[in-house]
């Protein structure tokens, strides 16, 4: 079977999963979704013809409506609708759902969501001949005008790639010149960045990054000599501060600088890194790295591949990671990201550690005004609102949320959590109504104060 042919199968596959999922909790799974792979593809190619290409592959009676997010622009500058992180979190909810009456269920669906985000690697690299190049000009749409060019006709362009792919053209790293420094992809990605709830420091620390990087860029182009500039990074918060949000933008501002061929992305944690026996710890982070190379690698609770014991295989993969951040240092950038106490223990396990990861941005516990801001973004994302008084309960529930925030408190994937149960409260108040029928479009988006599950 084809790399076209499974994805298409396995995207009716997950398409069954969010319809379970749905009935289970009332949110709007193949939404989230399409939405989600929908926007990875676009950020990975920046081309019109990619997410055209890529909107085929859903059956043809399910496919995306790209209006919704014509109809949502804010969401594109929001970092509370993102990552794959939650996806990965709902389908891993279903697995577990269905070991609870069968513990010997395998994780199929969270295979399934990978084989997908693996699918779509190879199909849709940024490298390929076969995607529109010409669309890099394009990279510096708004959400709206993605919308609008994603629901556009292709064109007639097939003439183009099948040139294109004759002449086997394949991208690399963009050579020293003035014209990345003020390209529009780079102001569209730093625009996004800047519209991130809260974050403040995080923000000014990758803007100054971005600075250094532009000037080194600059003295390359005029033959200038220039210091090396910290290109791995430590990314350390808490749970559900952004730190994934902000690391796929890094990448793209990478890649806009022209610091990265393709500005990919590949988020991994310990278990894709770590084998289970010897020597295939070593296959397995190789296997992940050789994905990344061109982009950036993302290694979520980093701290977990040092624990303390000798025998443990995670410092193999550490040893492994070290050796290909220095074969691929022109072409590849590492960010680790965890706890603020475990990451400076993970950057004490290994000597060449701390001279490869020489700066750390920290992500601060969100705001009481910005929890409630995540909240009322992710409510409208979803064609939700909030009536007056369910917006008062909720402004005061985050002041108190926060004095101190209870342990373990995840930040904006509690937020998400919160606004979940709302929703299924909503559902199970309107069902009882003798008029369901008659309910306005109104009465459907409003969540009430007692819909609130706080």
């Amino acid at each position: 079977m084809t790399v076209e042919s499974s994805l298409r199968q396995n995207l009716l596959t997950a398409l069954g999963t969010c319809d379970f999922l749905h009935e289970l909790t009332g949110w709007d799974m193949r939404r989230k979704l399409e939405y989600t792979l929908m926007m990875g593809v676009w950020n990975r190619t920046r081309s019109e013809s990619a997410v055209q290409k890529f909107i085929a592959f859903f059956p043809r009676e399910s496919r995306p409506e790209s209006a919704w997010i014509h109809e949502n622009p804010t969401v594109l500058n929001t970092n509370v609708f993102d990552d794959s992180v939650s996806l990965d979190e709902d389908f891993q909810f279903a697995d577990h759902f269905f070991q609870i009456a069968d513990p010997d269920f395998p994780n199929a669906n969270q295979d399934l969501l990978h084989a997908i985000h693996d699918q779509i690697d190879t199909l849709f690299d940024p490298g390929r001949t076969d995607l529109d190049s010409s669309d890099a000009s394009m990279s510096n749409l708004s959400a709206k005008q993605f919308a609008e060019v994603s629901q556009a006709p292709a064109g007639n362009k097939e003439d183009q790639r099948e040139d294109e792919s004759a002449t086997g053209k394949k991208e690399t790293k963009s050579s020293p010149d003035d014209s990345s420094l003020s390209s529009s992809a780079l102001q569209e990605d730093l625009r996004q960045l800047d519209a991130l709830t809260g974050l403040e420091e995080a923000k000014n620390e990758i803007h100054t990054l971005c600075d250094l990087l532009q000037i080194s860029r600059l003295r390359q182009s005029r033959g200038l000599k220039s210091a090396p500039a910290a290109r791995h990074l430590i990314f350390s918060g808490n749970p559900g501060t952004g730190k994934t949000t902000t690391a796929r933008i890094v990448a793209r501002i990478y890649k806009d600088l022209g610091f990265l061929s393709r500005g990919t992305f590949v988020e991994c944690t310990r278990g894709d890194l770590v084998g289970e026996y010897i020597g295939s710890t070593a296959m397995k982070t190789k296997k992940v790295i050789d994905k990344a190379i061109g982009g950036v690698l993302f290694i979520d609770e980093a701290y977990a591949l040092a624990r303390s014991s000798e025998r443990d295989f995670g410092h193999e993969a550490i040893e492994v990671l070290l050796r290909e951040m220095e074969n691929h240092r022109d072409d590849l950038v590492v960010i680790a990201a965890g706890y603020p106490a475990e990451m400076d223990r993970f950057l004490d396990s290994n000597p060449g550690l701390r001279s490869r990861f020489t700066t750390c941005i920290h992500f601060e516990d969100f705001l009481p005004d910005q929890l409630f801001s995540i909240f009322e973004h992710m409510a409208r994302a979803l064609d939700y609102t909030l009536s007056p008084a369910a917006a008062k309960k909720a402004g005061a529930y985050f002041q108190q949320l926060t004095r101190p925030a209870p342990k373990g408190f995840a930040n904006a994937r509690d937020v998400r959590t919160m606004l979940e149960k709302a929703i299924s409260r909503q559902a199970v108040r309107l069902v009882r109504n003798p008029d369901l029928l008659q309910l306005s479009s109104k009465e459907l988006q409003t969540l009430e104060s007692e819909d609130l599950p706080f």
